[in-house]
């Protein structure tokens, strides 16, 4: 609960922090709130949305709270839009993406971000323990691309197995999220490649070349 009114409060002051909205709309998925998922899914225009779970939930809910069918004109754009990201060729590129929409949500929200990954445990919301976040959709969304990319034989072939490598990614995207949260002034290069590059030597070493 802390952390969903600590993303609101950010998104009162910036109502166009995309990621951030849809972030809320997963936690609330995850809650049982299907008609606050869908509002707040919905406040953000498809070509801003770059999370295909997001786009497949707002689909899937519209048809069973407004019981329509696929098809319908009122999907035609998200089901458009859901096409255009599951046709992205490379699940690599997917994983960057990903890892670079944790980080930027990290840095736009860096209270709701301490509340959810850097607090003690005890006195963390019981809905972001590890074995909740584990069922998120968030890490859900993870671990879908990791195993589009073991799939598609983009990992080397010891990296098969798919939670093992998405607990890897995580931590490595968690690490220097957590270090610009906490380390605000540290004299960040702000050069847009360098969260590039850190992406790239990030899947060096499982990537196939």
């Amino acid at each position: 609960v802390g952390a969903g009114r600590q993303i609101r409060r950010a998104l009162r002051l910036d109502p166009d922090l995309h990621e951030a909205r849809i972030y809320l709309g997963h936690l609330l998925y995850d809650r049982g709130d299907w008609e606050g998922a869908l509002r707040e899914f919905e406040r953000v225009p498809p070509v801003e949305h770059w999370d295909a779970l997001a786009v497949w939930r707002i689909i899937e809910l519209k048809r069973a709270l407004w019981q329509i069918d696929a098809g319908d004109a009122r999907l035609a754009h998200w089901e458009q839009r859901l096409k255009e990201l599951e046709s992205l060729d490379d699940p690599i590129d997917r994983l960057v993406a990903l890892g670079r929409a944790y980080v930027e949500f990290g840095v736009a929200n860096p209270e709701p971000y301490r509340i959810m990954f850097m607090t003690r445990p005890d006195l963390v919301p019981n809905a972001y323990h590890g074995e909740r976040l584990a069922e998120s959709a968030a890490f859900d969304l993870l671990l879908h691309c990791v195993h589009d990319a073991i799939d598609a034989g983009r990992l080397r072939p010891e990296y098969d197995d798919a939670f093992r490598v998405s607990i890897g990614l995580w931590a490595r995207v968690h690490g220097i999220t957590s270090l610009y949260v906490s380390k605000p002034d540290m004299g960040w290069p702000d050069d847009p490649r360098f969260l590039d590059e850190y992406c790239d030597a990030s899947l060096r070493g499982i990537v196939v070349e």
